[in-house]
């Protein structure tokens, strides 16, 4: 029978979001920079196209999951 997760390098402990918790660490980080420079571009009154795609692009690479379980194919 397959794991129910893919445990094939070091990181991993086991499925969820805590299941690599540096990944996991590392997109709370981008996440809570994307907030901090959001709200800095706010207060200064605006922000040119380039630095709004730098800050939505670090949200979405916080808000990514950090891995998925991976289901055994049924038999």
């Amino acid at each position: 029978m397959l794991p129910l997760f893919i445990d094939l390098y070091c990181e991993r402990t086991g499925p969820g979001f805590w299941g690599e918790p540096v990944n996991a660490l590392s997109n709370l980080t981008f996440a809570a920079a994307a907030l901090i420079a959001a709200r800095s571009l706010s207060r200064r009154g605006g922000a040119d196209r380039g630095e709004v795609v730098l800050v939505v692009l670090a949200g979405v690479i916080g808000s990514m999951p950090p891995g998925r379980s991976v289901k055994a194919a049924p038999s």
